[in-house]
């Protein structure tokens, strides 16, 4: 299941955000037509995922950590008690609740942006500045990375 391409959509009065068409095949396949949302970590944006990938983290975390292990409550109250689940209505929109949405400064527009497992939802220009970012921080990249393509 993955997320691809960045949209800029509108956000109406009642928080409510389409999801965008490429997303809805991925979100179909799910068991849960709707996706998790919760505050990013370190951005002031939203993380949305599907409920399996939530599900297969949580797991990842639980055995990572055992039960007796300090570190396995801090994330459990980090990672997951923060998550919100959104349906999708029947036309495919979700509802970005409003503290989430005052967190991450979402407004009017929302962009959606897709990473691969999960997509990422921003204040179109907060988005605008981190995108700049991390366009310069890839450019250094590429240049450790092998070939993508198998020419070595």
């Amino acid at each position: 299941m993955s997320f691809y391409d960045t949209f800029i959509n509108k956000v109406d009065k009642k928080g409510r955000v389409s999801v965008p068409v490429s997303f809805r095949a991925t979100l179909k396949a799910s068991k849960f037509y709707g996706v998790t949302i919760s505050k990013s970590r370190g951005l002031k944006c939203l993380e949305g995922n599907t409920r399996e990938t939530i599900e297969m983290f949580t797991r990842r975390v639980h055995q990572q950590y055992g039960q007796g292990d300090p570190r396995l409550m801090a994330l459990s109250v980090s990672l997951f008690a923060g998550q919100k689940e959104a349906p999708c209505d029947p036309e495919s929109r979700i509802v970005l609740p409003e503290m989430l949405r005052d967190y991450a400064g979402i407004d009017t527009h929302a962009a959606i942006v897709g990473i691969g497992p999960k997509f990422m939802i921003w204040n179109p220009d907060a988005y605008k500045v981190f995108e700049e970012e991390q366009m310069a921080l890839a450019d250094e990249a590429y240049l450790d990375l092998p070939s993508l393509y198998g020419d070595e």
